[in-house]
């Protein structure tokens, strides 16, 4: 009987004696492989990314809008809601005003203007930078100070102190001159767009800056008690809030938010994956074709060796076992080729890291081993079953 290592060393002898054809054979299995990898790895991690930035957010951040043109929400639906709600910990009023332009010295920015309340930054973990929070007195009294996001900061003073400096704004036909008290640290990923590009002004000030107390552009951000109270919650503020409005009432949480992201992603990475198996086996289609030239060409190698005494089984063996061998060392290289070519992918993107897990390599380490033994089968059967007369005269 043929030991198992008498029967790998006799594949591994029989590739080397055709190492170009070989390892041409060997890179559709690479590039199968490092497909799979690389689209798991950069998929995993843009996944990743995308639920730790709406953790930020906070699982137990609730924000509620309506869709009314005419008006939105108000403080008085905020203590509405505390009075009623049993799930509320605490409320903040945020409303968006239309867009402005900020002007210190010869830097003019774009930009847009949020307001909240002083308890806002805190109670939403907005760490400042440098300076402090407008407070009730200059809310109360309409003082046009402001807060600035750490991208309208650097647009305007780089490395140059903020705290204290007046900026121009301008809306519409109207310039006002602000004082900036506060700047707040970085936020980025998600929170890029309503934090760091925004210049936050008291409520108040807010209506002397549009000339209106009513904004349809508000919204409520929640913080419930408990995480867990999300569901309860979003019937309750629903339910409450229809007394209020006639039109729709709009409720979103981080965990809604990263449900959506991860069947999104869930999708996407079926459609790479999809995509990569297909890669695969067209790799696999090649090892066929490739084993199947070389058992016509070894017709007499085959001949020979069933006339000297090796059985069916044994002829077998040793194709099926280069066929894996080739897969195997392709699926190993593809491992790398994938994890490198992964990495640029996500280095390109510039937000989020790849990942790859080792189920993930295993999986596909898995799956070449079968291709070989798949698209390797039909060559092997064909030699084992090989007549060693026609085989000889061939």
């Amino acid at each position: 009987m043929i030991s198992p290592i008498a029967f790998f060393q006799l594949a591994l002898a029989n590739l080397k004696t055709n190492k170009l054809r070989a390892v041409l054979t060997m890179l559709g299995m690479v590039f199968g492989t490092g497909a799979v990898i690389a689209t798991m790895s950069s998929s995993e991690g843009a996944a990743q990314y995308i639920k730790e930035e709406m953790k930020k957010l906070g699982t137990n951040i609730i924000t509620v809008s309506v869709d009314d043109s005419s008006r939105g929400l108000q403080t008085q639906h905020i203590d509405f809601l505390k009075r009623y709600s049993t799930t509320l910990k605490s409320a903040s009023l945020l409303t968006f005003g239309e867009n402005i332009e900020l002007r210190y010295g010869a830097k003019l920015v774009a930009t847009k203007t949020v307001s909240a309340e002083s308890g806002y930054f805190d109670e939403f973990n907005l760490a400042r930078k440098s300076g402090r929070i407008y407070d009730t007195y200059e809310n109360r009294n309409m003082a046009l100070v402001a807060i600035l996001g750490a991208n309208i900061k650097q647009s305007l003073f780089g490395d140059e102190s903020a705290v204290g400096k007046f900026i121009h704004l301008y809306k519409d036909q109207s310039a006002f001159l602000i004082q900036v008290i506060g700047v707040l640290a970085e936020k980025g990923g998600t929170q890029a767009d309503t934090v760091d590009r925004a210049i936050f002004v008291p409520p108040k000030t807010a209506f002397k800056l549009n000339r209106s107390e009513e904004n349809p552009n508000s919204s409520i951000s929640v913080i419930l008690k408990n995480e867990d109270l999300a569901p309860l919650a979003r019937q309750e503020i629903n339910h409450l809030l229809k007394s209020q409005f006639t039109s729709g009432i709009q409720i979103s949480d981080a965990r809604e938010a990263i449900e959506r992201s991860k069947d999104l992603w869930e999708k996407q990475n079926l459609v790479g994956l999809a995509l990569a198996v297909l890669s695969l086996i067209t790799g696999g289609v090649g090892i066929m074709n490739i084993m199947l030239l070389s058992v016509a060409q070894r017709s007499k190698e085959i001949g020979l060796r069933k006339a000297v005494g090796a059985r069916n089984s044994h002829i077998l063996i040793q194709f099926l076992l280069e066929a894996v061998i080739l897969c195997v060392i392709g699926g190993i290289l593809g491992v790398i080729f994938g994890v490198l070519f992964g990495q640029q992918v996500a280095a390109l993107m510039g937000q989020w890291k790849a990942h790859i897990s080792p189920l993930t390599i295993s999986m596909a380490l898995c799956f070449s081993t079968l291709v070989g033994v798949g698209f390797g089968l039909l060559p092997a059967l064909r030699a084992s079953q090989m007549d060693p007369y026609e085989a000889l005269r061939t």
